[in-house]
């Protein structure tokens, strides 16, 4: 497409004077919460949620991991549904005990959702892009 010196200059003006008449002092709308992304309510990011039934039904909680390797505890769940994101994995190990020292079931690193059956797991270990 090719444009006369004219039709360019005209062009370049217009564009100037839609610059000009906008209001520049005014800041770009932000969202009021920036952490909102990070929470594995909105299924953005990392996230390990628990259940008390197999095929993950009966929500107990959930929490985002991270590469501490802390043991997590809870009397009891019996499935994981775990998801990373689309650069980072998540991977668990499930413990039968309570102190993870009993593996009941381990989950490989993987990108996306995914729910396991864990039998009756007192205990986790959960990694996010170790």
């Amino acid at each position: 497409m090719r444009f006369s010196i004219t039709a360019s200059i005209a062009l370049q003006s217009t564009a100037l004077a839609a610059l000009a008449s906008a209001d520049l002092a005014t800041p770009p709308v932000v969202s009021p919460n920036l952490h909102a992304r990070d929470s594995c309510a909105n299924g953005s990011g990392q996230c390990v949620s628990f259940y008390s039934q197999s095929g993950c039904q009966g929500v107990i909680s959930s929490y985002k991991p991270d590469c501490s390797g802390a043991c997590f505890r809870y009397n009891s769940f019996q499935s994981l549904h775990t998801v990373g994101n689309i650069l980072k994995g998540v991977g668990c190990v499930a413990y039968s005990d309570e102190n993870c020292n009993n593996v009941a079931k381990d989950i490989p690193s993987h990108h996306q959702g995914r729910c396991d059956n864990v039998g009756t797991a007192k205990s986790m270990k959960c990694y996010y892009g170790c």
